[in-house]
């Protein structure tokens, strides 16, 4: 299996140039897929054409939501628990002349579980904007601040609250002739918020900084497809003093995609060469991450999907700094009418821990994943209900063990997307 989907990612490329998130996501939800870009300057002109009020050129759109709502198997624990998290608030974009656009949300919410008083808290979105359309070029100015409750990761799956602060800056150059040039810098600072919860493994030691830069350029090819190529430079600095974690390291990239009447082909995928910063524990990481998805529509309305991915994902583990997340999955979705869809998947996949010194497997768990969720619209209202099951068989038999969770959201849109900034 592990062939295979390397096979599959070197096949694909990588590059979301404007994606300024982690270097390495921490956890990527069953079931998840890459998703199809869309242009910044089409995503603001659609949010303040939906927004609810407007004052001049000033556009207001409120926001409200209720996710999450339904039970987790606790990890540590072993018991189910039921938990929500309810939000309101606004977004807010001001056209400064026929270029630039302001755009701020605050998006407060409060997480809450059955059991764990400690863990119930106000978190929240928000985020500060400029975004500038000069025809050829496009620049992007962001600052924003994310505490929510999410999983950790494959390591300790279950939800903690965590503090994401980022600021990026980005900028394309259309050249023309279907050529044009990125680039990205962007800060990070990750911070989990649970210090007082006892019960808690040592999420601490994964709070870090990184800072990633990014430039390339992206052509359209005949037939289609456009390839994208890349280099990153990235630079990781862990919170805990001379810590093992801290790695910096180039890593070129390369992006296809194809976007047909009945077949889709996105990926992303980066060689990475990463390297321990620290001395007296030196490690390094040379391998092929990203991620890749091919979709084909065989008859309306029912669409055939089979995606894969590998992550490196940070380990709180005394004896691991990471571990590499490696998942190939197939999924079918469809329409119930114009309101409704409905999507089944199944995954296949590994955690590799590799360990400090030696560089050698000291833990892999296979797993297999079933799961399905389903959306209704209901005119501003997006109801979604979501479930997986992970079944873990581990070489180290006390990691052995099943991950059930199930989710429903209710989320008032109106012509918005999940995005905190549209």
């Amino acid at each position: 299996m592990r062939t295979g989907i390397r096979l599959f990612l070197l096949l694909s490329g990588w590059l979301a140039a404007t994606a300024a998130g982690a270097q390495f996501v921490q956890y990527t939800p069953p079931g998840s897929h890459l998703q199809a870009p869309e242009a910044t300057q089409e995503r603001l002109d659609a949010a303040m054409e939906n927004a609810r009020w407007r004052l001049g050129r000033l556009f207001l759109h409120p926001w409200i939501e209720f996710r999450d709502a339904g039970y987790i198997d606790s990890t540590r624990t072993g018991d189910s628990e039921l938990t929500a998290t309810a939000g309101a608030g606004l977004r807010t974009y001001l056209a400064a002349g026929s270029r630039l656009t302001w755009a701020a949300h605050a998006l407060p919410e409060y997480v809450w579980y059955q059991d764990r008083e400690q863990q119930r808290r106000l978190n929240g979105r928000y985020g500060l904007g400029l975004f500038g359309n000069y025809g050829r070029v496009a620049l992007e100015l962001t600052a924003t601040r994310v505490e929510e409750a999410r999983f950790f990761s494959r390591e300790f799956e279950d939800r903690v609250n965590v503090r994401d602060d980022h600021g990026a800056v980005s900028f394309q150059i259309d050249l023309g002739h279907g050529i044009a040039l990125f680039g990205l810098a962007s800060l990070l600072r990750i911070r989990y918020l649970d210090e007082d919860d006892v019960t808690l493994p040592p999420l601490d030691l994964t709070d870090r900084d990184e800072e990633i830069l990014r430039a390339g350029v992206r052509m359209e090819l005949p037939r289609g497809w456009v390839l994208g190529l890349g280099v990153e430079q990235s630079q990781v600095d862990f919170e805990e003093p001379d810590s093992p974690r801290s790695n910096s390291g180039t890593s070129p990239m390369l992006e296809l995609r194809f976007a047909g009447q009945d077949f889709t082909f996105r990926s992303e995928v980066a060689w990475r060469s990463l390297e321990s910063e620290n001395a007296m524990d030196p490690w390094t990481y040379d391998s092929t991450s990203g991620r890749a998805l091919a979709v084909w529509r065989p008859v309306a309305p029912v669409e055939l999907q089979l995606y894969g991915r590998r992550n490196l994902v940070y380990s709180y583990a005394a004896t691991t700094s990471y571990f590499e997340d490696t998942t190939l999955g197939v999924g079918v979705r469809s329409s119930l009418g114009r309101l409704a869809t409905i999507r089944l998947f199944a995954e296949q996949g590994r955690d590799d821990y590799v360990d400090f010194e030696t560089g050698a497997l000291a833990r892999r768990d296979d797993f297999d994943t079933l799961g399905g969720e389903f959306q209704w619209q209901l005119g501003p209202l997006t109801l979604m209900v979501r479930g997986s099951e992970t079944d873990y068989d581990s070489n180290q038999p006390h990691f052995d063990r099943t991950v059930t969770v199930i989710q429903s959201s209710l989320i008032l849109r109106r012509g918005g997307s999940g995005s905190p900034w549209w």
